[in-house]
């Protein structure tokens, strides 16, 4: 059977805690399907939401939610999914991704899987730099020039 794990945190400061949460209550987000609007703003507002999920189904439109939040804001938007193969009490993951959003742009790149397949060996930072040098120049300008900051590797590019 397939799990999929979802997990967001975010942190604010300042007014930017104030202002995005007066700005998602006029936002249509699927997170509300899990959080009511009311309860998701009161924590923007407190400085902090965190978002951690579990199902069979993957939640439809989960990146969607993204555009809105980094619209909002001035700075880098992050989020995961990743897939699990259950049987019994054993868990392997199938896949992982990382969602980035800047200014409402929303891209989703692969990690690259611990060879234990197990959830919390999973570096959320293990880019598949394969996978973004193939496609390279379809993603956006902000998000190579911070790959090239990461991974000196794509300097080249």
């Amino acid at each position: 059977m397939e799990r999929h794990r979802y997990y967001f945190d975010l942190v604010l400061a300042g007014t930017d805690r104030q202002n995005l949460a007066d700005a998602l209550e006029d936002e249509y987000l699927p997170l509300t399907a899990h959080v009511p609007i009311w309860e998701l703003c009161e924590r923007v507002r407190e400085g902090r939401f965190h978002f951690e999920h579990e199902s069979e189904k993957p939640i439809e439109g989960f990146e969607r939610n993204f555009e809105a939040f980094s619209a909002y804001l001035h700075q880098v938007v992050k989020a995961f999914h990743a897939v699990e193969e259950a049987a019994g009490e054993e868990r392997r993951l199938t896949g992982a991704r990382k969602i980035l959003a800047v200014r409402g742009e929303v891209l989703s790149v692969p990690l690259v899987l611990p060879p234990s397949r197990l959830l919390q060996d999973l570096d959320p930072d293990a880019d598949d730099l394969d996978h973004i040098e193939r496609y390279w120049r379809g993603f956006p300008r902000w998000f190579q020039d911070g790959m090239r900051r990461k991974h000196p590797s794509l300097r080249r590019l």
